[in-house]
């Protein structure tokens, strides 16, 4: 063969060889394309596919985003010199990926004479374009194993259980949150679940304690976004109680298919706990003190806990004996408070029983049952009835707190839930049905403390007026007495009536101030007074004795208004009054036809001076004529209008001109209060001259203070 013929046979098998090593090395440059790299292992492995491929060296500089610079050459000791100078032949390509430069890679032939031609150039740009998309591939590869790694460590660290579900219900995914709410020790013990088997293991109830019909992941699973939800998860094997907000979002895809259902539950047990506390004593506290009766404290004491923190409870007084007796019960199902009288009526605590209210008064310390099984249901019932009602009621978990104020003892308050709701009691509720309690006691001893302040306030006032009113020949007598405020004050206000030396003696009085110093002073007018008609004929001198008994202590001064009446029921023409005034609101004198004027003249206030100057005023009652006595209560009394005053009441008994005395002080009665608010004690005497010794009669009305 000529030589002419072997050279070009010999070109042709460079060019098939050159042809197939750079077809290697397009595909060698393509895989970098599939392979899941770090970007400087994809640096490195682009570099040993060009060298020596395209050329002696090559380096590859990144933008500044991705600052890395690699350099690689046949010959280690070229690299210094081709970064430091110009080599025999060069080409400098740029990356380009996505339509942005993400660097430049250089390539340089320092032994090769052979310079690189238009070939190398294409081939090299088409390198350079596969090697751009695949470091760039290997950055966002990069990118988003970062992210993922940042969002994994987000939400496994998340306080907020998270869990994503399938369209067909099972799940997917679940943090570490998502398996401890749902008692699990794994996130793999959670995800073969179904949404079914998940919630299995849970009652769910609705804020207002009732068991859902729905949940809200059964609407995202129908593609609705239902609003964030407030549940109460009850764990079925033991009772305890969560609170949660359930936000569902479903995701879809572009072409709106259902993806995934993703769940995020916050546990708000603890501001939900707190915030039930506060407003669970806030009322307890508002119940408690609406009432200063004993009975009713005890009643709301029961229904302070009910529903919020028991579904019943029960309250335990001891007796004078100290055995525990039942006072009140209560029930979130009200048809079921007639078991719970039976079972405390026909099965009182037994003193031995160490789990129940014998054993919190005798030890003083609180007592849970936790948790109450049927075995122990059987164990604890004395009978089958017993059984059988401990059944009926359904008794889950029960707390057993003393009721105490300070060191006494007041009673035993009993807590419980059922299967109603299904929770057993925690710490936190033992510490909260304690507290609860302790203000139940405060509320009770309060309620006693006012029962007996107002006994004896009733008992004190009673007696400083008389028990009965007297009958007075040819008069007819009525009465009227409120107090003011509540049953516990004494007031001042007096009136009495008695014989004295030669008739009988009427007596009304206003003592300033109100309570025990009131009511001895009140005692000691009505005695002075009492002792003193039976020396003194003329009425002024016996206001002269009761001034001098009033004022003897000026340190202890207390003033007192009076109006004095000597009656003389056998005087010709009708029974004579001899009216003398102290400071006290004149007599009202009601004529048959109902003319009304007042009787008396002002006087000095008693105790208020050393002496005073008292003056007599006589008037004869002819038959049918009335004399009303009032205290400043009367015309005291406010209401839209202002005071009642006087000039009402004058008005008021104008129309009272021939009625009995009793229907007199009925009608003043009557008119005060529908005018409005009593503010001081109200007391009114009404003396009416009958026909002869048949018209004499005596009606008292209410003289004890009534309760507020």
């Amino acid at each position: 063969m000529a030589p002419e013929e072997d050279a070009g046979a010999e070109r042709e098998r460079q060019i098939e060889r050159t042809a197939r090593r750079l077809s290697d090395l397009l595909a060698r440059v393509s895989e970098l394309l599939e392979a899941p790299l770090e970007p400087g292992a994809m640096l490195a492995r682009l570099t040993e596919i060009v060298v020596p491929g395209l050329g002696d060296a090559a380096v590859v500089d990144l933008s500044p985003e991705a600052p890395p610079k690699l350099t690689r050459t046949a010959d280690p000791q070229a690299a210094s010199a081709i970064l430091g100078r110009p080599a025999r032949s060069a080409l400098v390509l740029p990356l380009i990926a996505r339509g942005r430069t993400i660097g430049a890679l250089t390539l340089a032939r320092t032994t090769d004479e052979r310079p690189y031609d238009e070939d190398d150039l294409a081939v090299a740009e088409d390198v350079a374009g596969r090697a751009a998309v695949a470091l760039d591939n290997a950055r966002l590869f990069q990118e988003l194993r970062r992210t993922e790694g940042r969002l994994e460590a987000i939400v496994h660290n998340l306080g907020e259980a998270v869990a994503a579900f399938a369209p067909d219900g099972t799940m997917v995914f679940a943090n570490p949150a998502a398996a401890q709410l749902a008692g699990r020790e794994a996130i793999d013990d959670l995800l073969p679940l179904s949404l079914e088997e998940v919630l299995g293991s849970f009652i769910v109830l609705g804020e207002d304690g009732r068991e859902l019909e729905e949940l809200p992941l059964a609407a995202g699973l129908r593609g609705e976004r239902p609003e964030p939800a407030l549940l109460q998860l009850v764990q079925r094997h033991d009772g305890e109680a969560h609170w949660v907000v359930l936000r569902v979002v479903p995701v879809f895809d572009d072409a709106r298919r259902l993806q995934l259902v993703v769940a995020v539950v916050e546990d708000v047990t603890a501001v939900k706990h707190e915030e039930s506390r506060q407003r669970l004593l806030a009322n307890a506290s508002k119940l408690l003190g609406s009432s200063l009766d004993v009975e009713a404290t005890v009643e709301k004491a029961a229904w302070a806990a009910v529903p919020e923190l028991a579904d019943w409870a029960r309250v335990d007084l001891p007796d004078e004996r100290g055995v525990l007796r039942e006072m009140a019960v209560a029930h979130r199902e009200l048809d079921k408070v007639a078991l719970l009288e039976e079972w405390r009526r026909d099965f009182p605590p037994d003193p031995a029983d160490d789990r129940g209210p014998a054993e919190v008064l005798r030890s003083g310390r609180s007592v849970a049952w936790w948790s109450v099984s049927p075995a122990d249901v059987e164990q604890y019932a004395r009978s089958p009835r017993h059984a059988e009602l401990m059944r009926l009621i359904d008794s889950r978990s029960v707390l057993n707190v003393p009721m105490r104020v300070g060191d006494r003892f007041v009673g035993v308050l009993q807590l419980a839930t059922t299967g109603e709701t299904a929770r057993r009691y925690t710490e936190r509720d033992l510490e909260l049905a304690e507290e609860l309690a302790r203000r139940a006691a405060i509320a009770i001893e309060n309620a006693r403390l006012h029962q007996a302040r107002t006994h004896i306030a009733s008992t004190l006032q009673r007696s400083l007026l008389p028990p009965r009113l007297p009958v007075i020949p040819r008069m007819a007598i009525a009465a009227r007495f409120r107090a003011a405020g509540t049953a516990a004050e004494v007031g001042g206000d007096f009136y009495d009536l008695f014989g004295g030396r030669d008739g009988w003696v009427v007596v009304m009085g206003d003592v300033t101030g109100k309570g025990p110093g009131a009511a001895a002073i009140t005692s000691l007018a009505r005695y002075t007074l009492r002792t003193a008609v039976h020396y003194e004929d003329d009425p002024r001198a016996v206001l002269e004795r009761l001034n001098g008994a009033l004022a003897a202590d000026p340190e202890r001064r207390q003033i007192c208004t009076a109006v004095l009446v000597l009656v003389d029921p056998d005087a010709d023409g009708g029974p004579r009054l001899r009216v003398v005034c102290a400071g006290h609101p004149p007599p009202l004198l009601v004529g048959t036809d109902g003319a009304v004027r007042s009787v008396g003249r002002p006087g000095t206030l008693l105790g208020a001076f050393p002496q005073g100057a008292w003056t007599i005023d006589d008037v004869t009652l002819a038959a049918g004529e009335s004399l009303v006595l009032y205290t400043d209560g009367v015309t005291d009394v406010r209401g839209n209008g202002g005071r009642f005053g006087q000039a009402r009441l004058e008005e008021l008994l104008r129309g009272a001109g021939g009625l009995e005395p009793d229907e007199v002080a009925a009608l003043v009665d009557d008119a005060l209060r529908d005018f409005g608010e009593q503010r001081d004690d109200v007391a009114l005497l009404v003396l009416r001259a009958g026909e002869g010794e048949a018209g004499a009669t005596a009606v008292a009305g209410a003289q004890a203070p009534t309760t507020r």
